[in-house]
């Protein structure tokens, strides 16, 4: 259970690694 929660947690800080910088490319980073 707590590797699984920690799995989760690592996807969503990746994913938000990658949505910034999706972000950055579009030019829409605040």
């Amino acid at each position: 259970m707590l590797k699984f929660l920690y799995l989760q947690v690592n996807a969503g800080f990746q994913f938000d690694q990658v949505w910034s910088l999706y972000s950055v490319n579009r030019g829409e980073n605040p």
